[in-house]
């Protein structure tokens, strides 16, 4: 008996060890690097490697301190977010479920660089959605009844039930890619340096490319974009006050009762110098406001975050490029490259070109959820 009680100490023991290494792994694990660093890197490696005409592999080895996180995303920049190793949850492992709450939410890996853009600031917020058929993914929502009855019933009695219709729209996947250029000079420079301008360059010039479409007043083009959120839209009348203080109240709660039902998760966004004068003229406000260089001076448009929808195909690819030639334009005005102008060979220039590929997709689950207010006074 007194050996079967020591064999049962040295289990329990030896159970208390095996939850410690498996929670200090997962610790470890945490501390990985935020998604975006790792795509910057994974952009970085084939460009160096690109360069130096050596193997992604050895970058990484190199240059990277050998990343196994870094090498499952050059490998498979799609799905490589989606692939984690990890240890089955028991009781006997100290704080588990802590440890399987992912805070990190991954709306595609072009959103994912353009950390400062409105597009991945609203899909963190909302619902996020990934894969799904090609044709489209419905996003139903119940339309609530007049009344609802209360919970509590008596005893014996019966149970009242709730009709809800179910109604809503659709996302519907479009092809995105976003093209930049950068000199031989740049990508021979330190690593961390040049990991430093590739961040810059992507955030802004990816950040712009999705606003300009997301905060648009156009509609739908079969098989090429998404409607903007501004799209069928009236805007809201502006208010008449005299001072900006009052202005900017009475603009901010016209916007809010113009949602029915009311929002649940309001936020602005505006323009840096409007949101700025909103900062300064009410410092204490709790309403989340987004900033985009995208918007016109005096635009003031309101989403409720919690219906905004965004959809990646997780199929997001990078492509490093001395060889093509490309037409420098930002709106390219031909599918016949050499009818463009101006033309370039990246070769004949020594530069390099980067170019990312993704299928995303964004839309509002229920009409009336953004509205919109110009030519405000403040």
């Amino acid at each position: 008996m007194q050996s079967d009680f020591r064999l049962d100490q040295i289990e329990r023991s030896l159970d208390d060890v095996r939850g410690m290494l498996i929670g200090l792994a997962r610790k470890r694990d945490g501390h990985k690097p935020p998604v975006r660093t790792t795509l910057i890197r994974a952009i970085a490696a084939k460009a160096l490697a690109e360069v130096h005409k050596i193997s992604i592999d050895e970058v990484v080895k190199r240059s990277f301190r050998d990343d196994a996180t870094l090498r499952l995303a050059v490998a498979d920049i799609g799905q490589w977010h989606a692939k984690a190793t990890t240890s089955p949850a028991a009781t006997s492992v100290p704080g588990w479920a802590s440890e399987l709450a992912n805070v990190d939410v991954y709306t595609g890996m072009m959103p994912s660089l353009a950390a400062s853009s409105v597009y991945t600031r609203l899909a963190a917020l909302g619902l996020s959605l990934t894969r799904g058929a090609a044709a489209g993914i419905r996003l139903p929502y119940p339309v609530q009844p007049g009344t609802v009855p209360s919970p509590w019933i008596g005893e014996g009695q019966p149970v009242p039930v709730v009709g809800f219709n179910i109604t809503g729209g659709m996302i519907i996947p479009y092809k995105t890619a976003v093209m930049a250029t950068y000199t031989s000079e740049l990508a021979t420079r330190s690593v961390s340096n040049f990991e430093a301008v590739l961040k810059q360059l992507l955030d802004q010039q990816t950040s712009i490319a999705l606003d300009q479409t997301l905060l648009d007043d156009q509609p739908m083009t079969a098989t090429v974009r998404p409607p903007g959120l501004l799209y069928g839209v009236t805007a809201t009348a502006a208010s008449a006050a005299t001072t900006a203080a009052d202005a900017a109240r009475e603009d901010i709660v016209k916007l809010l009762a113009a949602f029915d039902p009311e929002a649940t998760l309001p936020v602005a966004i505006m323009g840096t110098a409007q949101a700025t004068n909103f900062d300064l003229l009410y410092p204490q406000a709790s309403l989340p406001v987004l900033t985009t260089p995208v918007l016109p001076t005096g635009r003031v448009v309101m989403v409720d975050a919690a219906d905004f929808a965004s959809f990646t195909a997780s199929d997001g690819s990078i492509d490093v490029s001395q060889s093509a030639t490309i037409e420098l334009r930002d709106d390219p005005t031909s599918s016949n490259i050499m009818t463009g102008t101006p033309v370039t060979s990246l070769w004949e220039q020594d530069m390099r070109a980067i170019r990312l590929l993704e299928t995303l997709s964004f839309a509002m689950r229920r009409p009336g959820r953004v509205q919109f207010i110009d030519s405000v006074a403040w």
